[in-house]
């Protein structure tokens, strides 16, 4: 029997228990739980099998459809444990990447998806002249609708399209050329001679490295500048203008937010039970699991800063998730009117 017989047969068995099965009621989740559960790849995905052996199954699809040249290309994607897809192993996913590269006029890239449950998200790129790869992880599937997953996608192919990854390198070389003009300009370099201690020369190389240290963030800062969440913002573009996944893509900034919420959530519940059950703990314990409470929330107090940060300045590439849906939905009102 062939594979791809296969695959469709397990995927028409599972969508008529899709509401069991999954979180997501969408045709991509059930493909993958059919991928996961076809007897040729099965082993791959179970958590109980020899862990070798998984990883010969994945590296048979691997070796069979990529060269060593194009493995070495996708090197950094295939350091996440990935699988990929092929039409025969998920149609469905692949018949869609591959109609909006067409659409867009670019090569379809090599589609992954982890091997792990837990990894919501997904991250494309191409290097240099290859046809690049789209990774997507198992939980971003289970948790988005199809035209959820379908917007995220669609803005990580935005990034193949405008061709960000080569563009970063590009500027990667700038920032090189910069921090040598200004160590030029500002006469930066290494005094240390043979007559020199060996304290004194750990001093003078500290200085020289410390110089170049912030040169070097300097020039980084002037391409944060350069870029500053303009490659984010024609991802999603691509998305909601060529593709109009407008919506699906609010679905998700918008489950982001929630996820958020739901953390400061658990930092309630958990305060709450451990005051419930003050008078159960030893004074000791008490203040033990206190202090722990308080160092996960003050973990969590930084984190919320950085990402303030983050969104709100050039420094991060992200704008936040609350900026990106009011950008769609005021392009949607537009379109509407």
């Amino acid at each position: 029997m062939k594979m791809s017989t296969v695959f469709l047969s397990t995927l028409i068995a599972l969508s008529c228990n899709i509401a069991i099965v999954a979180d997501n009621h969408g045709v991509y989740y059930s493909e993958l739980e059919a991928f996961k559960n076809a007897p040729e790849t099965k082993l791959m995905f179970d958590e109980d099998a020899h862990p070798m052996l998984g990883e010969i199954e994945r590296d048979i699809i691997t070796c069979k459809n990529l060269t060593y040249f194009q493995r070495f290309v996708r090197l950094l994607f295939l350091a996440l444990d990935v699988v990929i897809v092929t039409p025969e192993t998920m149609p469905f996913l692949y018949e869609y990447v591959d109609g909006i590269c067409k659409k867009a006029e670019i090569q379809t890239p090599t589609i992954f998806i982890t091997r792990q449950n837990g990894f919501f998200g997904a991250f494309a790129q191409k290097l240099l002249m290859s046809s690049g790869g789209i990774v997507i992880g198992q939980k971003l599937m289970k948790e988005l609708s199809d035209d959820g997953l379908e917007g995220v996608i669609a803005h990580e192919i935005g990034h193949i399209k405008h061709n960000h990854v080569n563009k970063l390198l590009a500027l990667g070389v700038a920032e090189i050329m910069i921090v040598f003009t200004l160590m030029r300009v500002l006469e930066v370099k290494s005094d240390v001679t043979p007559k020199d201690s060996v304290s004194e020369k750990r001093v003078k190389l500290c200085k020289f490295i410390a110089k170049i240290l912030g040169l070097s963030h300097l020039a980084s800062y002037i391409s944060a500048l350069i870029v500053n969440k303009r490659f984010e913002k024609e991802a999603d573009a691509f998305a909601y203008d060529a593709n109009g996944k407008g919506q699906g893509l609010i679905e998700c900034f918008e489950l982001l937010i929630k996820k958020d919420e739901l953390r400061e959530e658990d930092f309630v519940a958990v305060y709450e039970l451990l005051q419930q059950n003050k008078a159960s703990l030893s004074l000791n314990d008490y203040y033990d699991l206190l202090m722990r409470y308080y160092l996960a929330r003050a973990d969590q107090s930084i984190w919320n800063f950085y990402k303030k940060i983050y969104h709100e300045t050039f420094i991060g590439a992200h704008p936040s998730p609350e900026a990106r849906i009011a950008t769609i939905k005021e392009y949607l009102a537009k379109q509407q009117a």
